[in-house]
């Protein structure tokens, strides 16, 4: 804590905004030896074209329509070669209107051809200007200089950041934020500066980050707050000022339907209009998961691969945590109205990162709020000599944690999905590499995750390996599976839990939505799907597979995951069956 007064002091220089947004950079430097990772493989068969893969090309502005497809014939022909999973939903659709962000991708393959580095430094530049429009919107509405530049450090130089900046297929976060932020920093410049450009700029940057990316509906947190306690006029009047960006999103919203956008039918989102229920179930879930990423040090990310009881754990953790942080600020948020706009307007941005499963890099815009609450809570405690040793505790607390930890984790956040990456390439290699897979079927009994599956031929599409005529994918989770052999063409599976398991196997369908009943059946080319038992939450139990050919055929290729990649699958001899463990190398037999 004796360090921070002179913090303080070196944030006054007059050059601090621009050392800030340096050091930020340069802490994100390892980003541009991450090369292609995980889905920037997918952009790459978006936007080059390969031979056989002509199904998931797309137009340059029209590239996040993701895995599904409302065209019968097409769908068919996904779930055939793999790229859809056996169980995907007939209802499910997932779309994003997001053409700016697209055409940006677009833009990099046709200046920079197939260069990764150069991508990268152009998401750097993109992070760079969202620094410079933090810098400015902190500046107008921090009344004390060395607040506003601490929080600006603190929001520059936190982990959160690494993934948007690290990652080329997360440029869509640092977009919706940039023109989310030009939003409030002209508004307020409309509104308590009285500059009449400051509404239409507001207005055309809510515009061009809606086609970024549906996040900008964020930055409508902080507005309303805004009206309530920061607008001259009143709440009143501040609210009717608000009035035309609910016109904005109003008709944004309108084309996006219309147009046939949406995450509909999956269980890895919510669709808030036809699941309310179910929205303000998951809000009352997610909502302190993100904030005790946002306030503390864990990544909200590990909260969705926890099992039980240890997710439970993690939650009450994070209420208790919570609690304490409240408590802390009370008498700040009594007394600063300031306070209260960014502890509000941070809570109603989170709500839309809420439709799908916690993760730190949807905190691009709480996390304005969050960091304006910590540096003024820091200067709070430095200003008062008298304040409770609990509060100095949280106070020391965050500058451990925001000001020596978050830049080290930063520094690994900007290169974490190259490991990712590199983990995806070695579970790659442990599947057959010959040219004659490309008339040939990969059949991974069972895999941890349902983007496994169907990863692979686009991976190898991506990096001109031979892609499988084939990759089925029976079963996905982290959970056990016992695999029966009925006769010498099937194959029953009974994963612990059922199939559909949350986190791990909900992307492609919703069972609330689209349940299962016994006795449907799905016909792929060479292998049909018959489902026996249901769970009364409508997720399959117990699911036949029965193969047009033997199952010694040599033509099959029998995998499942193992601890760090795939793992040959022994076939049971007829009437046995084999366990296999969660995440374990070797499955056991049973007579």
């Amino acid at each position: 804590m004796k360090r921070i007064p002179l913090i303080m002091d070196r944030l006054n220089h007059r050059a601090a905004p621009w050392a800030i947004v340096a050091v930020a950079l340069c802490l994100t430097l390892p980003s541009l030896f991450v090369g292609f990772a995980t889905d920037d493989h997918n952009w790459r068969a978006v936007f080059q074209g390969y031979p056989g893969m002509e199904e998931v090309e797309q137009a340059p502005w029209d590239a996040f329509r993701f895995h599904f497809s409302d065209d019968d014939v097409i769908r068919q022909d996904r779930m055939d070669r793999g790229l859809l999973p056996w169980w995907a939903g007939e209802q499910t659709h997932t779309a994003f209107m997001r053409p700016l962000s697209s055409l940006s991708h677009w833009l990099d393959y046709t200046i920079f051809g197939d260069t990764a580095w150069t991508m990268h430094v152009h998401s750097m530049a993109l992070f760079g200007l969202l620094l410079v429009l933090v810098a400015a919107l902190y500046r107008q509405l921090i009344d004390v200089r060395h607040v506003a530049l601490l929080a600006l450090l603190l929001y520059a130089i936190d982990d959160a950041r690494g993934i948007p900046v690290g990652w080329l297929s997360a440029r869509n976060s640092l977009l919706t934020a940039l023109f989310g932020v030009a939003v409030l920093l002209s508004h307020d410049q409309f509104r308590r500066r009285g500059r009449r450009w400051g509404l239409p700029v507001a207005l055309l940057s809510l515009c061009i980050g809606l086609l970024c990316g549906e996040a900008t509906v964020s930055i409508g947190g902080y507005l309303f707050a805004y009206a309530l306690f920061v607008d001259p006029k009143g709440f009143r009047r501040g609210f009717v000022t608000l009035l035309p960006y609910g016109v904005v999103v109003i008709v944004w919203r309108v084309i996006y339907q219309h147009l046939g956008y949406g995450a509909f039918g999956s269980g890895a989102y919510v669709n808030p209009t036809d699941e309310p229920l179910l929205f303000a179930y998951r809000i009352a879930e997610r909502l302190p998961v993100l904030f005790f990423g946002a306030f503390g040090l864990p990544d909200s990310t590990f909260y969705n691969f926890l099992p039980s009881p240890w997710s439970g754990v993690y939650f009450v953790v994070a209420l208790v945590f919570l609690a304490i942080v409240l408590l802390a600020l009370w008498p700040l948020l009594r007394q600063d109205a300031r306070a209260r706009f960014w502890l509000l307007g941070m809570t109603l941005a989170a709500l839309p990162a809420c439709l799908t499963s916690p993760q730190d890099r949807m905190l691009m815009f709480p996390a304005l709020g969050g960091m304006a609450l910590i540096a003024s809570y820091l200067e709070y405690v430095r200003s008062h000599v008298d304040i409770a040793w609990g509060r100095r505790a949280l106070a020391g607390f965050w500058a451990v944690a925001h000001l020596v930890i978050a830049p080290a984790l930063l520094l690994l956040g900007s290169y974490v999905i190259a490991f990712v990456e590199a983990a995806a390439q070695d579970a790659n290699a442990s599947l057959p590499q010959d040219a004659a897979i490309a008339d040939e079927t990969i059949v991974l009994v069972h895999t941890m995750s349902d983007l496994m599956g169907p990863g692979i031929t686009i991976f190898r599409a991506s990096l001109n390996q031979p892609v499988p005529k084939n990759t089925w994918m029976l079963s996905a989770g982290n959970q056990s599976v016992t695999v029966t052999r009925e006769d010498e063409r099937t194959l029953v599976l009974a994963p612990e839990g059922g199939f559909l398991l949350p986190t791990w196997a909900e992307l492609f369908r919703s069972a609330a939505l689209e349940p299962a009943t016994p006795g449907d059946t799905v016909n792929l080319d060479g292998m049909e799907v018959m489902i026996r038992e249901v769970l009364p939450d409508g997720r399959p139990s117990v699911v036949a597979f029965r193969f047009a050919a033997p199952l010694e055929t040599a033509t099959y290729h029998w995998y499942f995951w193992g601890s760090t990649d795939y793992q040959p699958f022994d076939l049971p001899a007829v009437g046995d069956s084999s366990h296999i463990p969660p995440r374990h190398s070797t499955p056991t037999a049973e007579s």
